[in-house]
């Protein structure tokens, strides 16, 4: 991996420049004020020089001369004898020069003046300096020294002073000007202030050659641990290395941070790898589970789809039997009908009993064609009874039926115990087509119960009516030519037979009521089929929705194993074992 360079500065750039800003700082200030220490002691004690060599020619003074003088008194005796005494203390003590002063009208003018060359201030000649500067001179008898140098045309540098020229009463009469030659003090401070530029310098660039010095050994430290750091990232995410620094300074704890540091992001990184791979395991398997009960919902769905289908059929079985039941309620009708009819026809008989001797050999002939009518009848009637074998046949297809519709009932349960909570609702749904189911089965057994029953019936008055027309063929037709002896017999036999044809009225009105009831169980049991309807659409439409919850939870846990994968190849980009 390539190494990035700094941006702007580096390290060691900032902190020299830093260092060198103070360092020299600091040597500007303490040399400007050493330099100016320096110089106001210098200026000092050549203003004290110059105020001591003022006070000791103003004592030589004849303050009597200064008292008189008068502009035009250059050549007087007493003013050469004072100008040779100030160029002879000039001489003497190295003052470029000195000079009398005095006061006229507020204005300083100058009065002896020591210089004896041409170039000497004439009596009377205005001095430079204002009055109220000199007015501690000549007004407070204090002696001036003005500290700092004052250049003249020459270029010359001076320090003067002014000390007053006082008389016997210690009144001030003039005042001494002495210019103190100050070209040798400015030129040794001058000299001096170069030398303390150059040691300035010189312990600047020292200074900043051993900051240097400390600066690398320290930046040598923090490249070290900067490079031990690219290591580990050039490492593609080796968090197994370690800092090896032995400094034996500050960057040695830094470096024993950081590798504690590595170690404690190494732990972390561990834990969040085996995290990781946890929370992938238990995404593949919520996925896993998603998919399972997906399936399973499909599979429930198609058994409620089925069972719908069932129910269907169901529905058109108890249809048909409903149309069955009614034909079967109409043939009996029809039997009850001829029941009525042949109790009423065999009263008929029992009161033409009297008459049918004279009538017996005419009526034989009709007999015979009654004969074979009730003959026909009782056969029609017969096969229509017939239809009430189909009761037994969809009795026993609606028992199939709710056999299947328990299945699958039992098989929704088990699907809904599968989905667990999701499938609770549907656990009630099945519990109660279960229930339907049972109540289908008992509402067919007692169709069954009472079919049978109409079926024996059906068949004792098969029997008789069998009975009867074998009576009618044998004794009647054979000994019809005895009816007129066997006419008050063949009247009790009439009797017998109307009772007979009123128990078959009877049987008759019973079977019409049982059939009455199979059609009301039939009509309950239509009901239930649709509430069985209704409850499986619902169900359904639950199971739409739970599918819907499945699909999103599904979606959901495969973003769970997606983001766990995603993790796991994070960390997976760091060395965690040696």
């Amino acid at each position: 991996m390539k190494k990035k360079k700094v941006r702007k500065m580096s390290i060691l750039s900032k902190i020299l420049a830093a260092a060198t800003f103070c360092i020299v700082a600091v040597a500007v200030t303490i040399g400007t004020v050493s330099y100016i220490t320096m110089q106001d002691k210098v200026i000092e004690m050549a203003a004290d020089k110059a105020r001591a060599i003022g006070i000791m020619a103003a004592r030589e003074i004849d303050w009597n001369v200064i008292d008189t003088l008068k502009v035009g008194d250059e050549g007087t005796a007493g003013y050469k004898e004072i100008q040779t005494r100030l160029a002879t203390m000039m001489r003497q003590s190295g003052v470029k020069y000195m000079y009398t002063l005095y006061v006229k009208d507020g204005v300083v003018y100058y009065g002896i003046d020591g210089d004896q060359s041409e170039e000497c201030c004439a009596i009377g000649e205005e001095f430079e300096v204002s009055y109220e500067e000199l007015m501690p001179a000549f007004e407070q008898n204090q002696t001036i020294a003005v500290a700092e140098f004052d250049e003249d045309e020459n270029g010359v540098k001076l320090i003067t002073s002014y000390v007053p020229i006082q008389d016997d009463c210690g009144l001030v009469v003039g005042v001494l000007g002495v210019d103190y030659d100050g070209s040798d003090l400015h030129a040794e401070l001058t000299n001096m202030q170069m030398k303390m530029v150059l040691f300035m310098l010189i312990g600047s660039v020292a200074s900043i050659l051993i900051m240097t010095w400390g600066i690398r050994t320290v930046t040598k430290s923090i490249n070290l641990v900067n490079n031990k750091l690219e290591e580990l990232v050039s490492s593609e995410g080796d968090l197994t290395q370690t800092l090896d620094v032995r400094s034996g300074d500050e960057m040695e704890v830094m470096g024993n941070s950081i590798n504690r540091l590595l170690a404690y992001i190494r732990e972390i990184m561990v834990h969040v790898a085996h995290n990781s791979e946890s929370l992938q395991d238990s995404s593949y398997k919520m996925l896993q589970d998603m998919v399972a009960a997906k399936e399973g919902i499909v599979d429930v769905s198609a058994t409620m789809q089925e069972m719908n289908a069932a129910t269907e059929e169901t529905a058109a079985s108890v249809t048909h039997v409903t149309e069955a039941v009614g034909n079967m309620n109409d043939a009996i009708a029809v039997m009850a009908e001829d029941a009525k009819s042949g109790a009423d026809y065999t009263a008929e008989i029992n009161k033409r009993a009297q008459t049918v001797r004279s009538e017996a050999e005419k009526e034989q002939e009709q007999a015979k064609a009654l004969s074979a009518e009730m003959a026909r009848r009782a056969e029609e009637a017969m096969r229509r009874s017939k239809a009430a074998e189909q009761i037994d046949v969809l009795t026993q297809n609606i028992l199939e039926i709710t056999e299947e519709t328990n299945l699958l009932a039992l098989n929704a349960s088990i699907e809904a115990a599968r989905a667990g909570e999701a499938g609770r609702g549907f656990a009630v749904v099945a519990g109660e087509i279960g229930k339907l189911a049972q109540n289908s089965a008992d509402a067919a057994a007692k169709i069954q119960q009472v079919s049978k029953e109409v079926m024996g019936a059906v068949e004792t008055l098969a029997a008789e009516t069998g009975e009867m027309l074998s009576f009618i063929e044998t004794t009647a037709m054979q000994g019809y030519d005895k009816l007129l002896s066997t006419c008050e017999a063949y009247s009790a036999d009439a009797a017998s037979l109307n009772e007979t044809m009123e128990n078959f009225k009877a049987v008759a009105v019973s079977m019409e009521n049982s059939v009455s009831s199979v059609q009301e169980a039939i009509q309950a049991v239509d009901v239930a089929m649709d509430e069985n309807a209704k409850g499986i659409s619902e169900a359904s439409e639950t199971i739409a929705g739970i599918t819907q919850s499945v699909v999103e939870l599904e979606g959901q846990a495969g973003a769970n194993q997606t983001l766990a994968e995603e993790l796991n190849g994070e960390v997976n980009k760091f060395k965690l074992e040696a």
